[in-house]
């Protein structure tokens, strides 16, 4: 197997530049593939790396096409009705994400400081 810097070339290709070519042929940006992966990556194990789920799949293109603080202004705007209960868009935000989690739509579960504490008052609730 060739090899780039000790890297399966379509790894070390992504790497470099900053694209990765699935299974299927088709090309992804790399903020989906292998970046966020901090153990080892090989041709074989490289789609299991993706950020993909069937949400994001049902988005397109537009996943890549709209930027990340338009993606949360849409979020947060879907679930306090328009903007009408700002003061609960985290809760609702980590409510969701726990509930896609549990569900098996999205491998991560809530993390970080703030998500924690949510996740703990809802499930004490």
């Amino acid at each position: 197997m060739a090899r780039i810097l000790g890297l399966p070339v379509a790894v070390a290709r992504a790497r470099l530049f900053g694209v990765c070519v699935g299974a299927d042929g088709v090309r992804a940006r790399a903020r989906r593939c292998l970046f966020s992966h901090a153990g080892p990556v090989n041709e074989s194990t490289m789609h299991l790396h993706a950020k993909d789920n069937q949400y994001a799949s049902a988005a397109g293109e537009l996943l890549d096409d709209i930027p990340k603080a338009v993606w949360a202004a849409i979020a947060v705007s879907a679930l306090t009705c328009g903007g009408d209960h700002l003061d609960l868009a985290q809760q609702k935000v980590v409510q969701e994400w726990l509930v896609l989690h549990t569900n098996g739509i999205v491998p991560q579960a809530p993390r970080g400081k703030t998500a924690k504490a949510i996740v703990a008052r809802i499930t004490n609730s």
